[in-house]
């Protein structure tokens, strides 16, 4: 925030009021006539802004659904993975009709620890999918449509500095022509790097969340679980109004139909809800990109509108008589002074930091 803050105190110093200086200077006559003559440049100007918010929409649409796609695949391939999954996990709870509990109590206490393994597998998987997969990817998808944009960017900035310098007299952009497109747009000031780190932060913030997140509570003893509205205190009432408990005398027998009836109710359970999940996992993807969309277009505006206001300001000043444009230059020349040293003690401030 203080480079930010930085930034945009400088380009008042270096262009603003440099511009309204120059203009202030000139005769009423001749700034209208510059002005006149330098109009369609804003016209153009806004005509591209339109053109690139657009183009950057459209990507950044594109990004959208092609992660949404790669989610729900990810998720269709993770649901077949599950009745097989749950056959794997060893487990200290048993089913045997020898126990003092009863086969009910066995049951839900071999699903809550079959639960809490499924639970943990599960993170295991998605975290290295995320990380290694997802995020890489949708990080390169936005690199692209940085690298796309950038000459749209530096064409619009091309006919921004003109106008100003022509307003001005001479070149009030010089310090701005080593600073990217992508950056000195950016309504924060902080660049594109920033920008993909918070969208892959952001990625990365939801996705340790995303499984928990849309998931129901399923009872007091399980508390919150990972499995996409799976409910087994429906399960084993089930289980024993069908018989199966009576026709399979064999604990191994009963073990395995608990696990089969549980990894099938899991896996339709995920395959239900399939689209429904993915759209939610997207959601903060979605904002995070249109947030960078809506700073650029934001910069892109107040470039123009800055000039607009600018000359609008000095016009309203000079038809108002000398006198009152005098005042005005003092009153810049006092603004500088302590844009100055504002500047001054934010390069202190950042020097610390």
């Amino acid at each position: 925030p203080a480079a930010a803050l930085k930034r945009q105190i400088n380009r008042a110093v270096c262009e603003i009021i440099p511009m309204q200086q120059n203009m202030l200077s000139a005769d009423l006559a001749e700034l209208k006539k510059r002005y006149d003559s330098e109009k369609p440049k804003l016209d153009d100007a806004e005509k591209r802004r339109l053109l690139i918010k657009e183009k950057i929409a459209r990507k950044t649409s594109c990004v959208k659904d092609e992660t949404r796609r790669d989610i729900m695949r990810y998720m269709k391939d993770l649901a077949r993975d599950i009745p097989e999954m749950v056959q794997s996990y060893e487990t200290e709870a048993k089913v045997t009709f020898l126990s003092l509990e009863n086969t009910k109590t066995q049951c839900e206490n071999l699903m809550r620890e079959l639960l809490q393994k499924l639970e943990d597998d599960i993170t295991t998987r998605q975290n290295q999918w995320v990380n290694t997969e997802l995020l890489p990817d949708i990080k390169n998808k936005l690199q692209d449509i940085f690298e796309n944009t950038t000459a749209d960017l530096e064409a619009f900035l091309e006919t921004i500095d003109s106008v100003k310098n022509n307003l001005a007299g001479h070149d009030v952009c010089e310090d701005q022509r080593d600073v990217p497109a992508w950056e000195r747009l950016a309504a924060a000031g902080i660049g594109w790097v920033a920008f993909g780190g918070s969208v892959i932060q952001g990625g990365q913030d939801f996705f340790k969340g995303l499984w928990k997140s849309i998931l129901p509570q399923i009872g007091v003893f399980i508390g919150t679980v990972f499995l996409f509205g799976l409910n087994p205190w429906i399960l084993v009432p089930a289980l024993l109004a069908t018989g199966g408990i009576s026709a399979y005398f064999s604990n191994s027998k009963l073990e395995k139909i608990v696990r089969e009836k549980l990894g099938e109710k899991v896996k339709n359970s995920i395959l239900d809800s399939v689209e429904e999940n993915a759209e939610t996992a997207i959601e903060k993807l979605s904002k995070a990109l249109d947030e960078i969309a809506e700073q650029v277009d934001s910069g892109m505006q107040k470039e123009i509108t800055s000039i607009q206001q600018s000359v609008d300001k000095v016009l309203k000043i000079k038809q108002e008589g000398e006198n009152k444009a005098k005042q005005r230059e003092t009153v810049l020349l006092e603004q500088r002074k302590n844009a100055a040293v504002l500047i001054d003690k934010l390069e202190d401030l950042l020097e610390q930091l």
